[in-house]
């Protein structure tokens, strides 16, 4: 069933063509496409740890649609929201007229752990009416960017998503040696 689904499809999932993926929604708005970049704007292969994930999505609007919400849900492979960007949040007015626009969202500096991946989800609406949601349409692989997230462990028991650290000894009765205190 699956090489069969792959055959018939894998055209359009390999070139993040939307169009063949399920979703819900009235229609009045479509994401089209969607393309992983970093944050220079080429295409984006693995996910360097700590750097920016930048997705551009295309969407078409069948109508005027004005102060639409869109939101870009990064989930664990097992199906966990770990982050969720929301356009409204980041007071973003979205204002499409009818036909083809390009959105695009930054997630800047993140620290997904090498090894793990994320899957994407795609939801957008307008006065609270869902018009699109796509999920799981992409998957982002973390690899290390540098020597300070190369000492980063991949085992699967360890979070998906690291943060900048510090440790260090407060008391105690014996002898503790810190060789380094932060991690970048």
């Amino acid at each position: 069933v699956i090489s069969s689904y792959l055959d018939d499809h894998g055209e359009a999932l390999k070139h993040n063509d939307l169009s063949m993926h399920s979703r819900i929604g009235d229609g009045r708005a479509r994401f089209l496409s969607l393309r992983i970049l970093t944050g220079n704007d080429d295409l984006m292969e693995f996910h360097l740890t700590g750097s920016t994930l930048r997705l551009a999505m295309q969407i078409e609007a069948m109508e005027n649609l004005r102060n639409i919400g869109v939101a870009v849900i990064l989930t664990s492979i097992s199906g966990n929201r770990i982050v969720t960007s929301w356009s409204r949040e980041s007071e973003c007015t979205l204002d499409c007229d009818s036909g083809r626009h390009e959105i695009v969202c930054d997630f800047e500096e993140l620290r997904l752990r090498p090894g793990h991946s994320l899957w994407i989800s795609l939801w957008m609406e307008e006065g609270g009416r869902v018009l699109d949601s796509v999920d799981s349409i992409a998957e982002v692989t973390a690899k290390p960017s540098d020597s300070d997230t190369e000492r980063l462990s991949t085992d699967r028991n360890q979070g998906i998503i690291t943060c900048k650290q510090r440790w260090s000894v407060s008391r105690g009765d014996s002898i503790f040696m810190v060789r380094s205190s932060t991690t970048k």
